[in-house]
This record gives structure tokens, C-alpha cells and sequence, in this order.
């Protein structure tokens, strides 16, 4: 159980770290679609237009407020985390029966 008091503030700020970062990379991969394909990203309105020549660039920051689609993916991440961690201590418990 000792080792849960480190596991657990980690498998937290992995999921929050996970949670934080998605819509930031979403949204630089759609900029990078769009102009890859003649367009101009309005960071506003989070679209590809075409009908401009310039905006106003977008934000610099990377880690952005979670959205729904990030917070259940950084949900998998805890429990994919935590699911490791009980297998690890299972294989322990077995190997040390032996």
C-alpha cells in the first residue's frame, strides 16, 4: 500500500498532464492541415478559411483548458496506468511465492 502514496499523485498528473496538453496539440495539428493546404487557421473561430490572407497568430501556449474529449481520454490514461501498476504488483506477489 506504500507504494499506492507515490503511484496515486502520479497516475493524477499524468491524466491532468494528458487532460491539459490534448486540445492545444489538436488544435496546432488543424493550423498545420490548413496551411499545409493553402488556408489561414482563424484561432478564434478554431476553423481553416480560405476567403482571408492574414489573421492575427494564434496562441502561444501549448497547455490549454481540458475539453470533454480530453478528459475522457486522460481517464483511459489513469486507468490504463493504474491497471499496469496492479499487474506489476501481482507478477511481484507471484514471482515471490516461488
Amino acid at each position: 500500500m506504500k507504494s499506492w502514496r507515490l503511484r496515486i499523485p502520479l497516475i493524477v498528473g499524468l491524466a491532468g498532464l494528458v487532460a491539459t496538453l490534448l486540445p492545444g496539440i489538436r488544435e496546432r495539428i488543424a493550423a498545420d492541415r490548413c496551411l499545409d493546404r493553402g488556408g489561414v487557421y482563424d484561432y478564434v473561430a478554431h476553423a481553416c478559411r480560405t476567403d482571408v490572407q492574414t489573421l492575427p497568430s494564434g496562441p502561444s501556449s501549448l497547455l490549454r483548458a481540458p475539453d470533454a474529449g480530453s478528459i475522457v481520454i486522460a481517464l483511459i490514461v489513469a486507468m490504463a496506468l493504474a491497471r499496469i501498476f496492479i499487474t506489476v504488483d501481482r507478477r511481484a506477489r507471484t514471482v515471490g511465492k516461488r
